[in-house]
């Protein structure tokens, strides 16, 4: 308010005293509260469901149909494979 004081011209005092009382109503809204999402795979997926994962891959299932069928990314996916230790032996490449 110090500012509005600083000024003789009307009009520009007007100008900044619209913009302060803007800027005073927008600090005044609230955030509505957001369903948190659980990020971590293991929040996320059970024992058991990573036990299917690692079955189906290791039954033939690709991992970009199990990280469909799951709803993961391909990156989690892989991730989930690599910490149960699961790998599919390649003959003939």
């Amino acid at each position: 308010m110090e500012v509005l004081a600083a000024y003789s011209h009307s009009a520009q005092a007007s100008d900044l005293g619209l913009c302060v009382q803007d800027a005073s109503a927008k600090q005044r809204l609230t955030r509505r509260p957001v369903a948190r999402q659980e990020w971590r795979l293991t929040d996320r997926l059970s024992e058991a469901q990573i036990l299917a994962i690692v079955h189906a891959y290791l039954s033939g299932a690709t991992a970009a149909q199990l990280a469909a069928a799951y709803g993961l990314s391909l990156s989690s996916l892989k991730r989930i494979l690599r910490s149960a230790g699961a790998t599919k032996i390649r003959i003939g490449s």
